[in-house]
């Protein structure tokens, strides 16, 4: 069965073969600082018991495309449950008021709008972490009951302190670096405006370089997926031209495993930028020796593992329940270190 993420491309299948590796310089390298080693572990804290409820919310966040944003720390927020109606009466008032001035977000009366601001459970894993807020968005439908517009999850997984340290009154403010959203583009961009307004924060896309994609692919590519164990390693570089726009390269994902072994010193929890480039290195040598095409010279725009896909634009898709904390927790650094470079 084809494996497609975010778009249809066309497809340059291969056989991945174990070639020698060697660290270099990856043409595509970050617009900006990057941490040049990464932990693999997280941090050995305390960690919260899971729930029913977790579980079940942890499965409705696999198979679904999210467009990731990032948000500087919220001012007042507050997880009371009059508070959290608060903002669901607050956000709805706006959408009416938006609707009332012309703006089309939606068709029919008010009263088919609902909105609602909960606690979401299951993606908080350390003590110290900020509890996950999800927001919904439903309308009344032309052919009767309610269909879901927007939905958001903001979240915190394993996150750093330092962002709070820097600021003079770090116990008026809340931390949820990460904005999973999907639904219509219209309801995004409100609720968007919506949380900077209310909070005093900033929300703005997060995207990611071809060497962050770099680092997602050294990381996941040898995980394997119980939930969907023949799941292949996929790249997807961008091309330069109206008749060819993308090459899509798809690897085993064992063959992917073994050469990742052979670069990465299993006995450490830490990976560093020159295994990265070593392994990114290794499979497009590869792709040039069957078929002539020098990989480094195009730009990785997407790619995709047994656990998660990941595009240069922002979206993400995890496939697999198990990883959720260890691909979030690391969405949250990339966050956090985008933040603090803006």
């Amino acid at each position: 069965m084809k494996q497609r993420n975010f778009d249809s491309t066309p497809q340059v299948r291969s056989e991945f073969l174990p070639v020698s590796s060697r660290a270099r310089s990856y043409r595509h390298t970050p617009y900006s600082k990057t941490p040049r080693v990464r932990n693999l572990t997280g941090r050995a804290e305390e960690t919260i018991e899971s729930t029913e409820q977790a579980a079940s919310n942890l499965k409705g966040l696999v198979n679904k495309t999210w467009r990731i944003y990032k948000v500087s720390p919220l001012f007042q927020f507050d997880y009371s449950p009059s508070s959290l109606r608060l903002y669901s009466r607050l956000l709805k008032a706006q959408l009416e008021a938006k609707e009332t001035q012309g703006y089309g977000v939606m068709v029919g009366s008010s009263n088919s709008i609902k909105t609602c601001f909960s606690v979401y459970e299951g993606l908080t894993s350390l003590k110290g972490d900020s509890e996950a807020v999800e927001i919904k968005i439903q309308v009344a439908s032309k052919t009767g009951g309610e269909k879901e517009v927007f939905c958001g999850i903001l979240c915190c997984v394993e996150g750093s302190e330092d962002a709070l340290d820097l600021l003079a009154d770090s116990k008026s403010f809340t931390q949820l670096p990460v904005l999973l959203t999907k639904g219509q583009v219209s309801f995004t961009y409100k609720v968007l405006d919506f949380i900077q307004t209310k909070f005093d924060c900033v929300a703005t896309p997060l995207v990611f370089t071809p060497l962050e994609l770099g680092w997602m692919i050294s990381m996941w590519a040898g995980i394997l997926n119980e939930e969907r164990p023949n799941r292949s390693v996929q790249l997807v570089y961008s091309v330069p031209l109206k008749q060819l726009q993308s090459i899509t390269y798809n690897i085993k994902q064992e063959s992917a495993h073994k050469i990742w072994n052979c670069i990465h010193d299993q006995s450490s929890d830490e990976m560093n930028v020159e295994e990265v480039t070593a392994f990114l290195g290794s499979l497009e040598r590869h792709f040039h020796t069957i078929f002539g095409i020098d990989l480094a010279h195009l730009c990785l725009k997407e790619i995709a593992t047994p656990p998660a896909a990941a595009h240069t634009s922002g979206k993400l898709k995890i496939f697999s329940t198990a990883m959720i904390h260890k691909i979030l927790r690391h969405i949250t650094c990339l966050s956090q270190e985008a933040l603090q470079r803006s």
